[in-house]
């Protein structure tokens, strides 16, 4: 790829494209430093397409004995070594389970990363099948309810592969798809305290009245999961079940999902949390918020649900748990996002965003008509 080329992949941003990236490119000399440290790869000869994604670089090339690969560097403020290395098992537990996700190389050293401070890499097979949903950022819908259909059918595969997997949660790591504060009956307290344990976080939070804006947004969501905290059984999820990381048999909508990517937002939730970010990150058209009123795409969230009821059958409790995580399941992560924007970028119109719109925001738009017609149409949900 020439680097007019490379000048022109813009990046997923808060508010959809942006020409400025969060991190540099990999260039081919990076990749091929790298790719020293495994045996039998080959050189590196050609980059074929660079993520548009934001919180790493990441790139597809192919090497000089035909293979291609992909490789993904890793800010070490962003993911430390020990964190990395438990998504991994998790991959390699999942891989074992016959589940179809991509799991990284192994390098000479004998581990899946390679550290060379202050950056992580892991390199991976390219995947087998077609990246159809490359170009669709998170919040843009599915090309069709089949493929919503599938996708849930193996979002519902993915649950019962990681049963068995019992690792501790990723405890503070920054841009997970967290819940753990949500367990707790006392949430302002646990929540605090989660925040009290952050120190660039508490910094970032020093202008703004966080406590009484999550009291008056948050906490009445939380009071309706409360009751339901009995009933939640820990399972590790994917994190960010969008369509971009799905690989498929091709184009058309009788398509098949061929391979799952990415569990850098994984960690230790439930299957309702990670079917409820499913939900959020696929059906409904946030980034169309100030532009009209009807951002939910029915079709497609009744066809998700169904696949992934025909594969893991959705009981009443599941559904009201559904229900009752789906405006609450950003909480951790939007705050994530705050330190990531505010204190490793410097950005503060991001962190502005990733607070107001999207921590507070969503949540007042669940508490309004059309969030709540969708929070009872899950519970009334069926097959």
């Amino acid at each position: 790829m020439t680097e007019a080329a490379d000048k022109a992949v813009h990046q997923f941003g808060v508010s959809g494209y942006q020409s400025k990236r969060d991190w540099p490119y990999l260039t081919m000399p990076e990749i091929n430093t790298v790719l020293a440290s495994y045996s039998g790869q080959g050189k590196a000869i050609n980059i074929l397409s660079h993520s548009r994604r934001p919180y790493s670089a990441a790139a597809l090339f192919e090497t000089d004995n035909h293979q291609k690969r992909f490789i993904k560097r890793h800010h070490c403020r962003i993911r430390n070594k020990s964190e990395l290395i438990k998504e991994h098992r998790f991959a390699f537990h999942l891989d074992k389970k016959a589940f179809p996700i991509s799991t990284p190389l192994i390098a000479d050293n004998q581990e899946s990363l390679i550290e060379k401070d202050p950056w992580l890499y892991e390199i991976h097979p390219a995947a087998k099948g077609m990246d159809i949903y490359q170009d669709v950022m998170s919040w843009e819908p599915f090309f069709c309810c089949e493929h919503a259909y599938e996708a849930g059918k193996m979002l519902a595969h993915f649950h019962l592969a990681a049963e068995g997997f019992d690792e501790a949660p990723r405890h503070h790591a920054l841009l997970v798809s967290a819940g753990d504060t949500l367990l707790h009956n006392d949430f302002i307290a646990a929540l605090s305290d989660w925040i009290t344990a952050q120190p660039e976080l508490s910094k970032q939070l020093e202008t703004k009245n966080w406590q009484k804006d999550i009291t008056e947004n948050i906490l009445p969501f939380h009071q309706k999961l409360r009751l339901l905290i009995p009933a939640i059984i820990p399972l590790w999820g994917h994190g960010d079940w969008h369509s971009s990381n799905l690989i498929w048999t091709g184009k058309e909508k009788n398509a098949k999902v061929s391979c799952v990517l990415d569990l850098g937002m994984a960690d230790y939730t439930s299957a309702m949390f990670d079917l409820a970010t499913a939900v959020e990150r696929n059906v409904v058209e946030w980034l169309a918020m100030d532009s009209r009123k009807d951002i939910v795409l029915y079709d497609q969230l009744l066809a998700l649900l169904r696949g992934y009821h025909d594969v893991r059958p959705l009981s009443q409790t599941d559904k009201q748990l559904l229900s009752a995580f789906l405006p609450l399941q950003h909480i951790e992560y939007a705050l994530s996002e705050i330190t990531y924007f505010g204190t490793l970028l410097q950005d503060t119109a991001s962190a502005e965003v990733a607070y107001h719109d999207y921590l507070l925001g969503h949540c007042r738009w669940f508490s309004g008509e059309e969030g709540q017609r969708l929070l009872q149409s899950i519970i009334e949900f069926k097959a």
